[in-house]
């Protein structure tokens, strides 16, 4: 049996789906509206300290996940930053974090050769596509590359093959 409510505190409760409510004195429970800040998330206001929603309900509902530790994020699986519900968080380090990014070019234009280049990096160091004439051939060279090398990010090996 999983648990669908948790209490942060008092005047704080955080659902599963990504819902958080707020106790109002004279209005009772009231929803706390899930809109986009310019960063693209939704912040929440606990203890007079504005709080990112994924955040807070990975802290009520992961084990050992320390909302304050700011080296341990929390990755919104489909990309969506408003979509807050458990089954689409994880916790995983930047590098995982970055990995997961779906709106990434993944090429750069070099002016000298008039030509694109793909480029991913993995635990710092960084692996090249070949130089292509279309952004289109870098775009790919891209897609290759992630398939290829970040699904074996933490294997060693992998980056000597």
């Amino acid at each position: 049996m999983s648990i669908d409510c948790v209490y942060f505190n008092d005047n704080i409760r955080c659902y599963r789906s990504g819902v958080v409510e707020r106790l109002f004195k004279r209005k009772g429970w009231r929803v706390s509206p899930n809109t986009a800040d310019a960063d693209g998330y939704n912040r929440v206001n606990v203890d007079k300290k504005m709080v990112y929603r994924h955040r807070l309900i990975a802290f009520c509902f992961i084990d050992d996940f320390d909302i304050n530790n700011s080296h341990e994020e929390v990755d919104h699986i489909d990309g969506d930053g408003l979509n807050n519900a458990l089954d689409n968080l994880r916790t995983c380090s930047g590098a995982g974090n970055d990995q997961n990014r779906h709106n990434v070019k993944g090429y750069t234009y070099d002016k000298h050769s008039g030509k694109y280049r793909a480029r991913i990096t993995i635990n710092g160091r960084h692996i090249c596509g070949k130089s292509r004439l279309t952004e289109e051939q870098a775009r790919q060279d891209y897609l290759d590359l992630k398939e290829k090398y970040h699904t074996y990010f933490s294997d060693k090996e992998a980056l000597n093959s």
